[in-house]
Parts: C-alpha cells; sequence; structure tokens
C-alpha cells in the first residue's frame, strides 16, 4: 500500500479498516473463481474428459466443494477408455 492509504488507515477505527480489508480479499477470492468458472465452460467436452470433470461439475470445481473419486483422478485405477 502507498503511504497515503496506510496513513488513511490510521484514522479510522480498526474494525471498519478489518471490514474493509475482509471485503477486498472476498471480492478477489469471488473474481478468481468467477474467472476459473469462465475459463473451465470455454473448453469443449473434450479438454472437459480429459481433466476429469463435466460441466454439471464445473460449478463444484470451481467453488471448492468437488469430491475426487476415482473416475475424475489420475490415478493407475482409472480405467483407460
Amino acid at each position: 500500500m502507498t503511504t497515503y492509504a496506510l496513513n488513511a488507515l490510521k484514522l479510522v477505527p480498526e474494525w471498519v479498516a478489518t471490514v474493509i480489508l475482509r471485503g477486498g480479499r472476498l471480492f478477489s477470492r469471488w473474481r478468481s473463481r468467477r474467472e476459473t468458472y469462465t475459463c473451465l465452460m470455454a473448453l469443449d467436452d473434450r479438454l472437459l474428459q480429459d481433466i476429469g470433470l463435466t460441466r454439471a461439475d464445473v460449478w463444484s470445481a470451481t467453488n471448492g466443494d468437488f469430491r475426487k473419486t476415482p473416475a475424475n483422478t489420475n490415478t493407475s485405477t482409472r480405467d483407460a477408455a
């Protein structure tokens, strides 16, 4: 941050600065997830299959709640197509 921004943060109560910084982090994470979602949805179905995803899996994968199963991991137990 610049010196001006640091001095401005000293003028506001600590809780306000905390709210602003947390909001910035949340926005940054949302933006990153949105960019990842957009990039994955731009791939064709064959490329998604190569990385073990379907179009239905993209939302879960970008939000971090995607469950790994033998069908979508690159393990030796996976059947070759």
